[in-house]
């Protein structure tokens, strides 16, 4: 009895989560299902604190000014750079008594490679800079991240808090790493060793912890794969203290085409293998998934657990997301959600429905309208309501003729008429980079200045549809001003522009599917990270205008690179 309730607690953890991004995320669950390992060692990127520093993806504001809700200067942050555009300075400052005051400030330094080798904050005590937090990156000749430490600065040196350290292969593939955190008194440690087989692909990464001042094993995994490069089988291993036994297995069987069919999940019990999970997957002849049905071990074999099911339309967008749940020997309605689309492939409407029995009940929708560019000018949510659709909410936004978001109101629904609650206007320069941005609410007949930006809408530092800097983080958080004002100059000395004529569009943005970029030279190259730094896609850009298919890609912001002749240009895409 009780391996059976771990066996299902086990799997349960893992069809949640699995059904849980499937159902919400239209075309999210390609990505899911067809990924070739589960198991992916990445080279480690630390996003927040490198690009923070480094070239800025879009513009290089130097000065941001933001007003309270009285209209008074409260806050401003000046950055410089380096003649490669790196920042090396940021510095943030209170206005008290009619002066502007130190709070903190953040220096930057980098090697001839232009890699950030370290990050120092210091803090105003009102007569001098104080050190107060320090990280600090080595790197090899390949641009490599050898080792990252942060510091604290405490009883005047700094005290190592935080290490990870990497070693890499001839082809840039981490072979070694290290984790070490300090708990208090103690440190927290953990290794690995990862080998790969001649096509680099992770065939075991075995992991260690420190115990007793002595390295101890912990799990060993172990992969096979077949010619096409799909996982076969994920084998774990857990020390005892003695050897090695078995914990957990994963085996995966792949059509053709490379499309996940079963997924099966085993644990190790009484030196047996013991059936946990099993996934089966269907597709059309698109390979757009077209049913997962999971299952879960039982004496007489297996038991069906939950369905997922997906219809599309000729342009491979999900029409249809069905979710059933097998209760009393029969599937149940549970959920599901119907989308459609204009010729664009945007999404018009999204209606979640809920079942009762053998109907489907109506909860709630979502409905857009796009300008010629595809770019969203209104989004209204509605709840179903004694049998008719109730408005609740709608995002209006007015655009300029380059998409520049000018206006963005927020209404609610009251009674019979949309009642105004939150307005955030923008003013640009010509190259698309937001210079003011005001931030207000509703009440009394009138808009006034309002201080809660990190509710409902936010107000951004943006450029290029970007929105590059959230003004809710300002400092530490606070949300103490309504508007601000942003300057940039011109800073490069080696004759480089820093801001090109050149207007990219990429739409439609958010995008579920595919998205259609236009606007660059010719002979461009365009590069797709994923949120952690990981190259997606490199695409040579010959025609004035390409689309190009994400439905492999999870939902997330992903950025995209441009690169042509001479220049360079970033963008964000949010892929629903």
């Amino acid at each position: 009895m009780k391996i059976k309730l771990f066996i299902l607690v086990v799997f349960s953890a893992i069809l949640s989560s699995t059904i849980s991004a499937q159902v919400n995320n239209p075309n999210n669950n390609k990505f899911k299902i067809k990924q070739k390992s589960i198991f992916d060692i990445k080279k480690p990127t630390h996003q927040s604190k490198l690009n923070k520093a480094n070239k800025s993806l879009a513009w290089h504001w130097d000065t941001i000014l933001a007003y309270d809700t009285t209209n008074n200067l409260f806050i401003r942050i000046t950055r410089n750079f380096d003649a490669h555009g790196n920042v090396l300075t940021i510095l943030k400052e209170w206005y008290l008594s009619n002066n502007w005051e130190n709070y903190n400030r953040e220096s930057f330094t980098y090697d001839s490679n232009d890699s950030l080798i370290c990050d120092l904050l210091e803090g105003w005590n009102y007569t001098s800079w104080i050190n107060s937090e320090r990280t600090t990156f080595s790197f090899d000749n390949h641009g490599n991240l050898l080792d990252q430490s942060f510091e604290d600065w405490s009883s005047n040196t700094w005290v190592l808090i935080q290490r990870f350290a990497y070693t890499y292969n001839s082809y840039n593939d981490i072979t070694t790493y290290f984790y070490a955190q300090k708990n208090q008194t103690s440190w927290q440690k953990d290794s690995g060793v990862v080998t790969y087989n001649n096509i680099n692909q992770v065939i075991s990464n075995m992991q260690y912890i420190w115990q007793s001042n002595i390295w101890v094993n912990s799990t060993i995994d172990s992969l096979t794969y077949d010619s096409n490069g799909n996982e076969l089988v994920k084998l774990t291993k857990g020390w005892t203290g003695n050897n090695w036994i078995y914990t957990q297995r994963e085996t995966k069987t792949w059509d053709s085409n490379n499309n996940l069919l079963i997924n099966l999940f085993e644990l190790w019990y009484n030196n047996s293998w013991v059936n946990s999970g099993r996934h089966t997957y269907t597709y059309d002849s698109q390979n757009n998934t077209l049913s997962m049905l999971c299952e879960t071990p039982s004496s007489s074999g297996w038991d069906n657990d939950t369905w997922v099911g997906y219809t599309y339309d000729q342009n491979n967008n999900m029409l249809t997301s069905t979710y059933q749940i097998w209760q009393s020997n029969a599937w149940i309605n549970n959920s599901r959600v119907t989308y459609t689309y204009d010729s664009n492939n945007n999404i018009l409407m999204g209606i979640n429905e809920s079942g009762q029995g053998t109907a489907w009940v109506n909860h709630d929708r979502y409905t857009y309208t796009y300008n010629n560019n595809n770019y969203i000018l209104t989004k209204i949510y509605e709840t179903w309501q004694n049998n008719a659709w109730v408005n609740i909410t709608r995002d209006f936004i007015i655009r300029d003729t380059y998409d520049n978001i000018l206006t963005y109101l927020f209404s609610k629904w009251n009674n019979s008429t949309w009642s105004d609650s939150l307005r955030v206007t923008y003013t640009w320069d010509n190259y698309g980079n937001s210079i003011t941005g005001v931030y207000e609410a509703w009440y009394n007949s009138s808009w006034h200045p309002f201080n809660n930006i990190s509710q409902i809408l936010g107000l951004y530092v943006i450029s290029n549809n970007i929105n590059i800097y959230d003004m809710s983080t300002i400092i530490n958080g606070c949300s103490c001003h309504y508007r601000y004002i942003a300057t940039y100059s011109s800073y490069f000395s080696n004759g480089i522009p820093n801001i090109s004529e050149t207007k990219i569009f990429v739409y439609p943005n958010p995008s579920i599917s595919s998205f259609t970029i236009r606007g660059y030279q010719p002979n461009s190259i365009l590069k797709i990270y994923n949120p952690d730094g990981r190259k997606m896609k490199v695409i040579n850009l010959k025609n004035d205008a390409f689309t190009i298919d994400i439905n492999e890609f999870s939902s997330g912001i992903y950025i995209l690179e441009v690169v042509s002749a001479n220049n360079c240009w970033h963008y964000k895409l949010l892929k629903d």
